[in-house]
């Protein structure tokens, strides 16, 4: 079992959370799946005291490590024995604090855009209250003017707009004045498209 857990143990990925719980080792689910049988931390402790993310390297032990060099002695062995040192490598402070800092970092974004995402929200509610009430008192004065001034109201908007339309059009006669049909057509459209 030992050789299948270390296999397995090799097998897990650093970079990725699915293989790892969060103080940092491997989780026994997924290396279930991947050796087909049920594992304890006993048994990962067994194969190595300080494997987990960081340190994700199998140091032998002196009977492994013996065992080890007499199978890559043997001629008849044609597997490819993969090299391990005995000493895990040092993770350095400075790298431990570059991950923790780009946590920390990610941390903080995300603080800050909450309190930004509050903030804007409430401006939104005011800024939403505020143009309600402008659109309450609108309502208000208009249901304060009598029916018959809405209607005189109405009548002289009516009428300003009519002598717009007649002075619009005595001055695009004026301008066609001499043209051909042809063209007097043509700039009926281009007036159009620009209205």
């Amino acid at each position: 079992m030992s050789q299948k857990l270390i296999e397995a143990l090799q097998s897990l990925d650093t970079q990725n959370d699915d293989h790892w719980t969060q103080d940092g080792l491997p989780r026994l689910d997924v290396l279930k799946n991947a050796m087909g049988e049920s594992v304890s931390r006993g048994d990962i402790a067994a194969v190595s005291k300080t494997f987990n993310r960081f340190n994700a390297v199998i140091e032998a032990e002196e009977g492994e490590a013996d065992e080890q060099a007499e199978q890559e002695t043997q001629p008849e062995a044609e597997t490819e024995v993969k090299e391990t040192t005995t000493e895990p490598p040092v993770v350095t402070d400075t790298e431990v604090e570059g991950k923790l800092s780009e946590a920390a970092k990610a941390e903080m974004e995300l603080s800050e855009a909450r309190i930004a995402l509050t903030e804007a929200q409430k401006r939104f509610k005011a800024a939403q209250v505020k143009a309600d009430e402008f659109r309450r008192a609108k309502a208000n004065d208009q249901q304060k003017i009598p029916p018959h001034l809405a209607i005189k109201a109405f009548q002289r908007s009516q009428q300003a707009q009519r002598a717009k339309e007649v002075g619009t059009a005595e001055a695009f006669r004026k301008l066609t004045q001499g043209a051909t049909p042809e063209e007097v057509a043509m700039m009926k459209q281009s007036l159009n498209d620009i209205l």
